[in-house]
């Protein structure tokens, strides 16, 4: 899953997602990379085994209001 790159995935969906109001870049555009990085972290997180990736992953899904947020963030404590 290292090469997977996650947590940057993750890293930049938040950024993206928490910064829609940026000048000069259409919000459809930036929706549609959070969308495409959303759905990148859905169908991979499963695979992660570190804990501050999957932390960062979960963060991620529950911002964008993930249907797997539930499910990742179950994981996650799993890592206790």
């Amino acid at each position: 899953y290292q090469q997977l790159n996650l947590s940057l995935t993750a890293q930049v969906v938040i950024s993206l997602q928490l910064n829609l109001d940026v000048r000069g870049i259409p919000a459809r555009f930036l929706t549609g990379a959070i969308n495409r990085g959303k759905m990148w972290l859905e169908k991979h997180f499963r695979l992660i085994t570190d804990a501050f990736d999957m932390a960062i992953v979960t963060y991620a899904l529950h911002l964008t209001n993930s249907a797997e947020k539930d499910a990742a963030f179950a994981m996650m404590h799993s890592f206790k």
